[in-house]
């Protein structure tokens, strides 16, 4: 059986979550949406939250396709 050296890891050359996230591509921002509709009539449907942001889609699936949403 073959012996292994221990591992070195070179602090100075670590990555840092937000230089990952940037080299990914895109980010993780959530936010929560106030979603509200315009059909039948104007009302505000809730909060939910957003994970990536995005609360037109999430507002779309809480409160049906005439919804959209603002962070807060």
């Amino acid at each position: 059986m073959k012996k292994i050296n221990k591992l070195n890891i070179n602090f100075e050359k670590l990555i840092k979550n937000e230089e990952l996230l940037a080299l990914k591509g895109g980010g993780y921002n959530p936010c929560t949406c106030l979603c509200a509709s315009a059909f039948p009539e104007y009302h505000y449907c809730g909060y939910i939250l957003a994970p990536d942001g995005d609360c037109s889609s999430w507002c779309n699936e809480l409160c049906g396709p005439h919804a959209w949403g603002e962070c807060q």
